[in-house]
């Protein structure tokens, strides 16, 4: 049995094995496979255990492929055919394209600011504001209902919200139902009535963790703002958006419920975090953790003064954070962006930030109370030369 087997005896061993095949004995069960070995070894005079060592070990030596070749012997020929039937699916190569192209729509999303042409001339502002909690017993309503009138009704001042516009409270926290007196139906009817009451000044409203809950079926706070006809943007947890003046000049937008990272020292460190290694926006602006932060923050590529906006909430009574004793700083709900586009070549003065709405109102009323002035006399001295031109060639021709 150890005996080298030559190519010849090789040879003639694979062609015993085809012709027992071909004979109609099979390897598919162990008796057949001792059948088919058996009638191999008869036919070449040799025993059983020989015919086993020759195909386990001696002739893969002169056929590397022996193996696949004998799982080839192995299959017994089907008694039956069957046609493919017809396919619902969707073909592979289509599916593959469909998912490149929707890739490649996140990766455009995700690269490119979401244009937002402003038809205002003049100098304008944008208001960030705050997590509302309209719902929450907590919420200072006056000042929240103060603040939506002046942006709704001063010219030139825009809005955008970072999120969390009722509790919506999911899992543990569903026990602080009973302190809260407004249903959940009445806080849709109430962020119904907020919507409606920014009027058309609300570019984008963010999604905030509270406002992502209880969203399986459905989200009907979006389904509310798609109703309402609003050109805004809703839905996303954050937008970057590029803010294109009539001037030309244009503002690149960065709101998020949330930037990640904290320090104790800047409540706006998320915001100086982004700059280093996200995206060098004017302005770039947060909520969600009720206290509020600023920090101005200078690049020289691109020459710019990025501001850093984490604003706090109109959630005044906090029990959590009583139970937790987090210190009160809660000092901005709304912080309002100042852009003048007459002085977009400063990168210093292009854009200024006030703490409050009506700080920033009765800033933006003079700013474009100035330019109106400005444009006025501009106007009146383009329309004042151009007779005084006439009539100084008419003297000119009189005395020829």
């Amino acid at each position: 049995m150890g005996k080298i087997m030559d190519r010849s005896e090789a040879e003639r061993t694979v062609e015993v094995l085809r012709e027992t095949h071909a004979a109609g004995f099979r390897f598919t069960a162990n008796s057949k496979r001792k059948t088919l070995v058996g009638e191999a070894a008869r036919a070449m005079g040799i025993s059983v255990r020989m015919m086993q060592h020759r195909i386990g070990t001696s002739l893969p030596q002169y056929y590397p492929d022996l193996s696949a070749e004998i799982d080839k012997l192995d299959k017994s020929p089907p008694s039956f055919d069957i046609e493919e039937a017809p396919s619902t699916d969707e073909p592979i190569e289509n599916l593959l394209d469909a998912i490149e192209r929707r890739h490649q729509r996140k990766v455009d999303a995700q690269q490119a600011a979401i244009p937002v042409r402003i038809h205002t001339p003049g100098p304008i502002a944008v208001a960030i504001i705050g997590d509302i909690h309209i719902d929450d017993p907590g919420c200072a309503m006056g000042p929240l209902r103060r603040d939506t009138e002046l942006i709704a009704n001063t010219e030139g001042m825009y809005a955008i919200a970072v999120g969390d516009y009722r509790n919506n409270w999911i899992g543990r926290l569903t026990k602080l139902w009973a302190n809260q007196e407004t249903t959940q139906k009445q806080a849709l009817r109430l962020i119904e009535w907020w919507f409606g009451a920014c009027g058309n000044k609300l570019i984008a409203a963010v999604q905030g963790n509270h406002d992502a809950w209880h969203t399986e079926g459905g989200d009907a706070v979006e389904i509310m703002h798609r109703l309402s006809g609003q050109a805004s943007l809703y839905g996303e947890p954050a937008y970057r958006l590029d803010l294109r003046l009539p001037s030309g000049a244009n503002a690149l937008v960065h709101v998020r419920h949330d930037f990640s990272g904290s320090s104790q020292f800047n409540a706006a460190h998320g915001q100086v975090r982004e700059t280093l290694f996200g995206y060098r926006d004017h302005i770039i602006a947060c909520g969600d953790r009720h206290h509020s932060g600023y920090i101005p923050i200078w690049h020289n590529d691109p020459a710019r003064l990025c501001h850093g906006m984490r604003v706090g909430c109109y959630k005044d009574f906090d029990p959590f954070a009583a139970e937790k004793g987090f210190r009160w700083a809660n000092w901005s709900r709304t912080m309002v962006a100042i852009i003048d586009p007459a002085k977009a070549d400063d990168p210093v003065e292009f854009i200024t930030v006030r703490f409050s709405v009506e700080a920033a109102v009765e800033e933006l009323t003079r700013r474009r109370e100035a330019w109106q002035r400005d444009n006025l006399q501009t106007k009146d001295r383009r329309q004042g030369a151009a007779p005084k031109r006439r009539a100084s060639d008419d003297g000119r021709k009189r005395k020829r």
